[in-house]
């Protein structure tokens, strides 16, 4: 079972980033989530970068930036899986990157806007080059998504879970319908337990 082996594989090499290409084989695999992607996805444990790939003419080459932490979209949900996921930027090589910290709310929230002033606070007291924040309503992969397409993220970094774990169980996370739908890198943080 593929999605088995390449956890395995994983561990025993003792990886502490997993790559996975992503290819639909039908037009409705290009819409969702390959089987493979989207159960490595859910059972890894350490931090995994996912890189749509495309075999139509014209688009064969991997959709991935030249410096994929030129702009990283950084979602934040003020869970604890986000503030772990944001701790990425501790690692040097991200800190030269403009991030844009976007908190999309389903419905408006007294003192949110104090907790992501918090967030991007935070970010440049480690030395990010360059931090902005924006704040959105609606649907949450739906405004993640859009955004990162029209304000040309060069990736999405964002907690593999954020609120809501029994929602997450049960109808799917906000992170795996982002991976279902953006044409962005996307590099998603496991949340340590």
């Amino acid at each position: 079972y593929a999605p088995t082996e390449i956890l395995e594989s994983m561990h025993k090499i003792g990886a502490d980033l997993l790559v996975i290409g992503n290819k639909g084989h039908t037009l409705l695999a290009d819409m969702l989530l390959g089987s493979v992607a989207s159960e490595v996805i859910h059972r890894a444990d350490v931090p995994l970068l996912l890189l749509r790939i495309s075999d139509k003419p014209g688009k064969g080459e991997v959709s991935i930036c030249k410096n994929v932490s030129r702009h990283i979209l950084l979602p934040i949900d003020f869970s604890e899986a986000a503030d772990q996921a944001m701790q990425a930027f501790q690692q040097k090589e991200l800190r030269d990157a403009s991030v844009t910290v976007l908190n999309v709310q389903t419905m408006p929230k007294e003192g949110e806007p104090d907790k992501l002033q918090e967030r991007v606070d935070y970010l440049k007291r480690i030395g990010v080059r360059e931090v902005q924040s924006e704040t959105r309503h609606g649907n949450i992969w739906i405004e993640i998504t859009e955004f990162a397409d029209k304000k040309d993220a060069s990736m999405i970094l964002m907690g593999s879970q954020g609120k809501g774990y029994a929602e997450d169980v049960f109808i799917g996370s906000n992170s795996l319908r982002v991976a279902r739908h953006t044409s962005k890198p996307l590099l998603l943080i496991p949340a340590h337990k």
